[in-house]
């Protein structure tokens, strides 16, 4: 399997494509992006921005709108759709999320310094960064290499 990427003149993801050895595209996406570089909209079906199916809108710190997202008086985000819902979240004085707890289940989070770019641990996954950022992670002692795929921007 073959990766392509395409970026716009400011290096934001537009279109990432899959390949086999003989060419034939296995999927492709695309990512749209408003003028201050937020994700507008992505697609698995369309090669166009106006007509992408799933879109995405933003307030005037940045923030996603869409439903399910929510965000406290310092930009942390307190919720987002999908899974269980979320009972708290704790962050520390640098703004990390450093515990969230779904229902009666609470994972800790820790980092190597004062940014969220190196988190070592969450919950029962280990974070293993290198050169180009994160490498592997280990959950529950299985191991994934590069779990940064073409659909992850």
């Amino acid at each position: 399997v073959k990766n392509t990427y395409t970026y716009d003149t400011l290096g934001r993801l537009t279109n990432a494509r899959e390949t086999d050895s003989a060419n034939t595209q296995l999927a492709a996406w695309l990512y749209c992006h408003d003028k201050a570089g937020n994700l507008t909209a992505t697609s698995t079906t369309t090669t166009t921005c106006g007509s992408a199916g799933t879109t995405y809108t933003y307030n005037a710190a940045n923030q996603t709108t869409n439903s399910g997202w929510s965000f406290d008086a310092n930009g942390n985000e307190t919720a987002a759709p999908g899974g269980l819902p979320r009972t708290g979240e704790t962050y520390n004085d640098f703004n990390q999320l450093t515990a969230i707890t779904r229902g009666s289940t609470t994972s800790a989070a820790t980092y190597t310094g004062t940014t969220n770019a190196e988190r070592l641990t969450f919950g029962a996954t280990d974070f293993y960064h290198g050169s180009e950022g994160l490498t592997a992670t280990v959950t529950n002692g299985v191991s994934s290499a590069n779990p940064r795929a073409a659909s992850q921007p």
